[in-house]
This record gives structure tokens, sequence and C-alpha cells, in this order.
């Protein structure tokens, strides 16, 4: 990603969400700016141990917040796909929420740290209160654990070149892990970049 001093766009409307940390306002597509979302199709893990599809709830507690509000969006700079990634606040009149504070505080959301320190208290007070995806107690950041197309089960860390486009299928049997023995001791193996 590369960063400017002011917004390169901004985008302002009705927003269609997609998933916990991507929406539409009309035909373009924004990734919410410095957090990380559990993928739709993505089960995490309750604290009564209880499999949930974190990515769905994710998705709908956004959807409702946002209800028919329109949503104003500043790109702060594109990913390696060409997807403007943007600080977005929903609209209520005079007054404004940010997104993302809200997802993170809210534990339906991760601070990406590696692309932003903006939500890093946020999340350290919803893992403390143990909210949505804290409800598993991990010290930091989750391990993406996601299976190639040979079958080859690999985790990914913030640090990993693919971590961001990752996408974990829990129905395929891809999960999150709180540590890299734990991903090891289930048998997945580094990412090799």
């Amino acid at each position: 990603m590369t960063a400017a001093a002011g917004p390169l766009a901004v985008f302002e409307g009705p927003a269609r969400i997609v998933d916990g940390d991507t929406l539409y306002i009309g035909t373009e597509k924004v990734r919410l700016y410095a957090v990380d979302a559990p993928e739709k199709t993505q089960a995490c893990t309750n604290s009564r141990g209880e499999s949930y599809m974190c990515g769905q709830v994710a998705l709908q507690a956004l959807k409702e917040r946002v209800g028919t509000r329109p949503v104003h969006c500043e790109v702060k700079s594109k990913d390696q796909y060409g997807r403007n990634v943007a600080a977005c606040s929903i609209m209520d009149g005079r007054l404004s929420e940010d997104m993302g504070s809200w997802l993170v505080a809210n534990g339906h959301a991760v601070a990406y740290k590696q692309f932003g320190k903006d939500y890093i208290v946020m999340e350290e007070k919803a893992h403390a209160m143990k909210k949505g995806v804290w409800q598993l107690q991990c010290g930091g950041p989750l391990i993406k654990g996601n299976i190639n197309s040979k079958g080859q089960k690999i985790y990914h860390t913030t640090a990993s070149g693919s971590y961001a486009r990752v996408e974990i299928d829990g129905k395929a049997g891809e999960r999150y892990f709180c540590t890299e023995a734990e991903a090891q001791a289930a048998g997945w193996r580094a990412a090799l970049k």
C-alpha cells in the first residue's frame, strides 16, 4: 500500500456491505482502512468452546449498524489489487461514526496494525472485555490457517506477505490460531513468504 497526504478520493452515499470490512458505494469497492474482519465463511470459537460463524456475525452487525444511512469514505491508498482502502464513517445528520472504530471496539474486527495504529487502543479494550472474536483468548492478532489447492495446510501471520488476501473458509476446514505453536501442533506449516 502507498500512503497519501490527503484523501486520494472521497465517496459518499448509500453503502452495500459485502463483508465485515468491505463495502461498495455505487460501483466503487472500498476496503476499510486498518481493520481486518473475519471472512464471511469463517468460523470462530466462543468462550464456551463452541464454533460460531463470526464472519457472518461481523457482516450482519455492520449491515445493521449502517442501515440505510449514507456512508462517507476518504480513500487513503490503493492496495495491491487496486481496491480503495479508506477510512469510512456512517453519517447521521451532522454526526458521524467511524466504521473501523465501531467494528474493532465491538470485537467484530481486529486492528490491522501493519497498516495503521488508529484502532489499537479499541482492540485492547475489546480483547480485555472478551468481545466478539476475542472470546477465544489470543494474545495478539489471529493467525490464518488456510488449505491451498494442493491440500497443504499453511498458516499466515500478519508478517506474511499474503496475510491480507488470505480468506478463511471454515466449511473447508480452514481456521484461525492464536499462536504459531498451536498451528504447528495442529499440523500446519508456516507460509514461505
